[in-house]
């Protein structure tokens, strides 16, 4: 479809794609407006759908397994000018492949499709594996079936906050434009920052020798060296005088600070967005049933007065924490960079996986923070007091958690190929419709649309998953709160009708 339009987009017909995407640039606008919709559709059908997709995914992962084993003890089977279906054929049953494959008895005259014995083994060790995990997952969800059904029926509940509650769509865009505006400041900030190199720092000395100018302790690297000017020497050879280029920026403990501040902002205002949402669904989640539809904007400006009035504070600290860990990271790797220009290989590896051990911490401290925030919107308590309810309601429900991960990636996977696929469907068709004969290729301005529908599926995905950790919040606390009272007491309908089902069996 679009071969005949390739050469357009290189050479000479890069003047043709830019006056291609200022003609559709109010085809683009509507098809942004056009994925906003998609995506609210996409919630509508999520509540009624959420439950095949998941166990389409589950039944898919451990036919992925099963197959792959049962494939690759086939494949070592294999003889010479046979495919695997007639392999699978000679053998009378799936069975007596499968021990075929486990015993080695299968003869070939001509010998093996893989004559390498070792490859063969491999293969079969790899095969068993693939088997042995297909047994233990089958098992697990067997174990897990409970919990998955619950996973299943939070996201339907989940679906429906969002969708009682679209304006809660509107705070990743506000957080978008608050941090472009302040990375635009910082910017400014930081360019005048290193461009002042001190004299100290500037060498003023001459070298003969390319190798000592070159070195870290001269003039650091050698993108860094020029030939200063010439010389003869003794045998009459002209010989080169090489000295060090100004320093092009200058990382002192000043740009430290700035460096550390946007590390610090950005956490605050990812945060932030965090507690107003979390907010929001704990006063859906816990107004009656009836009253749930008819709330308007309360949940949104009820978190949004709770997280500016109350709980600044709370988000200030936690984004702290997260900020400390995540510039200690980036100095980590900053030393194994100067290691590396320094040649000393040892050192450049220790900083490097220093530096991916705490890019795990860091995502740890992620993912405690924000349970932190949903306690602190949900509870009212402090940062300290909401990380360790959060880290042991965590290992109370390590379970239900794990699950719901798992869950969460199937969905947003779907939810990002559903929004995309759509709004470059739409986008496509609009273009067709509006602008027919007028632009050279529709290969650019399709380009455009999927990266729409990704953005547009990545904020609603990340709205959603977020309103997913919180609703399992709200039922546990609703839960251990109201245990003597028969437990949870304001569930919505979508998850009440999966506990009356199971409190039957």
């Amino acid at each position: 479809i679009f071969g005949p339009y390739l050469p357009i987009l290189t050479g000479s017909g890069f003047g043709d794609v830019v006056g291609d995407i200022v003609t559709v640039y109010p085809a683009i606008i509507i098809t942004a407006l056009c994925s906003l919709i998609i995506g609210v559709i996409y919630l509508v059908l999520l509540r009624m759908f959420v439950g095949v997709i998941v166990w389409l995914s589950v039944i898919l992962f451990f036919l992925i397994l099963l197959g792959g084993g049962v494939v690759g003890l086939l494949y070592i089977n294999k003889c010479v000018g046979d495919s695997i279906l007639d392999t699978a054929q000679d053998l009378s049953s799936g069975t007596e492949a499968l021990q075929a494959g486990l015993t080695g008895s299968s003869e070939c005259a001509n010998g093996y499709s893989i004559a390498d014995e070792f490859q063969r083994d491999v293969i079969k060790y790899a095969s068993y594996g693939a088997l042995g995990l297909a047994i233990l997952y089958l098992l697990l969800l067997l174990c897990l079936c409970k919990r998955i059904r619950l996973g299943i029926a939070l996201n339907k509940v989940a679906a429906q906050f969002v969708y009682n509650n679209k304006l809660v769509l509107i705070i990743p865009v506000l957080q978008t434009l608050k941090c472009m505006g302040w990375w635009a400041v910082w910017l400014v900030a930081v360019c005048f920052t290193i461009s002042n190199v001190p004299e100290s720092r500037v060498k003023t000395g001459t070298y003969t020798d390319y190798a000592v100018a070159a070195s870290f302790e001269e003039c650091v690297e050698p993108s860094q060296v020029y030939v200063y000017g010439r010389y003869t020497d003794g045998n009459g050879l002209i010989q080169n005088v090489y000295a060090c280029k100004e320093p092009r920026y200058n990382l002192d403990i000043l740009f430290a600070y700035e460096f550390f501040s946007l590390l610090w902002v950005n956490a605050f205002v990812i945060a932030f967005g965090q507690m107003i949402i979390a907010g929001a669904v704990g006063v859906w989640y816990f107004t009656p049933n009836s009253e749930k539809g008819s709330l308007g904007t309360k949940p949104l400006r009820t978190g949004i007065k709770n997280a500016v009035v109350y709980h600044q504070g709370t988000l200030a600290f936690g984004s702290f924490v997260l900020a400390i860990v995540q510039f200690i990271k980036w100095w980590l790797r900053y030393l194994a960079k100067q290691a590396k220009l320094q040649h000393n290989k040892v050192m450049a590896v220790v900083f490097s996986v220093l530096s991916y051990c705490v890019a795990c911490f860091e995502k740890c401290i992620k993912f405690l923070n924000k349970n932190a925030y949903i306690q602190t919107a949900l509870l009212g308590t402090k940062f300290c007091t909401s990380a360790k309810n959060a880290f042991f309601l965590i290992l109370r429900n390590a379970a239900r958690i794990g699950v719901l991960g798992a869950i969460g990636n199937a969905v947003r996977l779907f939810g990002y190929l559903f929004i995309m696929g759509a709004t470059a469907a739409s986008g496509y068709f609009i273009t067709l419709e509006m602008y027919d004969g007028e632009i050279n290729s529709p290969v650019v301005p399709i380009v455009i649309y999927v990266v729409v529908g990704y953005v547009v599926g990545k904020l609603i995905t990340n709205v959603f998953g977020l309103a997913v950790d919180s609703m399992l919040q709200c039922f546990v606390a609703d839960e251990e709160l109201n245990k003597s009272c028969g437990g949870a007491q304001s569930t919505p309908p979508l998850l009440k009708n999966f506990l009356d089902k199971n409190s039957k069996k």
